[in-house]
Parts: C-alpha cells; sequence; structure tokens
C-alpha cells in the first residue's frame, strides 16, 4: 500500500526542519551577533523571519517580503541549496542560484556557501568549471638555439593573402600573395610580394631574397 503525503504534511515537515536548524545556529537568538543587522520578526509557526523593508509591498508573497532566516555551514541550509540549485539546473552561476534562493530565504554568508555549493557540485565541476589541459610545448629545434653569425641563414617561410593590389598607374585591382620569410635564430623577418602560390612563383620570390634586391617582374 503505497502512502503519499501531502502538501500540507510536506510544509509542515519543511517548517520543523527550518525551526531545527535556526535553534541548532543560533542558540542565542537575542544575543546573536549575526542577527544584530537584521530586523527580525517571529511568525506563527516559531520561524525567525527578516523584516525589511519590503514589508508593505502587499503584491509579493509572504516569503518573499519576509525571507526565512538560515544559519551558514548547517547541514538543512546546505540541503535547501542543492534542492534549489537541481531546481535550476546545473551551469546557472552563484548569482543566478542566490537570487533564487532570497526569494524564500535569507541565508547568513550566503554568497560564500552558494559558492562552495556549486563548485563542489560533481556535474558543474565536470561540465562547466572544468579547465582545459594547457599544451606542452615541444623543445625548440637546435637551428633555433645554436647561435649563427649570419641572418637567414636558417629559414621559415610561410604565405600570406590573397591580397588585391593596384597594377601601375591604372586602377585595375590585380590579386597578389605575400611571402614571408623569417630567420630562426634572430627573428628577422622579410616580406615578397608574389603574383600566385605556383612554384615558379615561389622560386622568383626566393630568388630575390637571397639576392637581396629585386628582379624585373
Amino acid at each position: 500500500m503505497s502512502c503519499v503525503l501531502r502538501n500540507s504534511e510536506l510544509s509542515d515537515a519543511q517548517t520543523l526542519w527550518l525551526r531545527k536548524a535556526q535553534l541548532e545556529g543560533f542558540p542565542g537568538k537575542e544575543k546573536d551577533k549575526r542577527l544584530l543587522r537584521f530586523s527580525q520578526l517571529l511568525d506563527k509557526d516559531g520561524l525567525l523571519r527578516v523584516d525589511g523593508r519590503l514589508r508593505l509591498a502587499q503584491d509579493l508573497l509572504y516569503d518573499t517580503r519576509h525571507p526565512v532566516i538560515l544559519p551558514k555551514k548547517h547541514p538543512v541550509t546546505r540541503l535547501v541549496i542543492i534542492d534549489a540549485h537541481e531546481k535550476l539546473g546545473h551551469g546557472t552561476g552563484t548569482e543566478h542560484l542566490l537570487t533564487e534562493l532570497r526569494s524564500r530565504f535569507w541565508i547568513v554568508k550566503g554568497t560564500l556557501m552558494v559558492r562552495t555549493e556549486v563548485e563542489s557540485c560533481p556535474a558543474c565541476r565536470r561540465q562547466f568549471l572544468a579547465k582545459p589541459v594547457g599544451q606542452k610545448m615541444a623543445p625548440l629545434p637546435m637551428s633555433r638555439l645554436t647561435l649563427l653569425l649570419r641572418a637567414f641563414e636558417r629559414v621559415g617561410m610561410d604565405f600570406a593573402g590573397p591580397f588585391f593590389a593596384k597594377q601601375g598607374r591604372g586602377k585595375s585591382r590585380m590579386k597578389r600573395y605575400l611571402y614571408l620569410f623569417t630567420c630562426l635564430a634572430t627573428r628577422a623577418v622579410h616580406l615578397e610580394i608574389a603574383c600566385s602560390l605556383y612554384t615558379d612563383s615561389f622560386i622568383h620570390a626566393f630568388v630575390q631574397m637571397t639576392a637581396g634586391g629585386r628582379l624585373p617582374m
């Protein structure tokens, strides 16, 4: 025979545990320094609530106008945070979760408590808080480490483009490519312009670079 709990029974159980959390978290309510900054009120169920500036906002729910005060680092407080976190979904963030909680509860040191629970959530840590592993760089080749007396004795090369440039004094725009030569030892850079990416165009640009002057194109 299955037993289904009614809403009133669930509400009474929640009130019981909240009252127990307040009794254990604030044993001396009148002298507790953590409660001095709150304007407090005691409701009909014996729960300590915040009596703030929303007292006259009749359009809001009673729980929103007078949220229940909960102590930090208490098991009941932790369960309240975990329940709200699971209902909102993982990856919602600390501020969003804290805003949702404050519609019913006011947790002492709430930002710290919520951040701690979010960062300790296995699903959030795996999907949203995990940091990618940094790439391990390979050792530099000998050509980069050997001190050479002449620049561009060992070079690396790359292409860029295409770029559109004007040909002569006319307005026609021609497609051109940029050949980049870099010295592996000194990191000096030499640029050459070529008409295409064909082999003969590269050889022409390479000869210009090694000759130190420009050849007729």
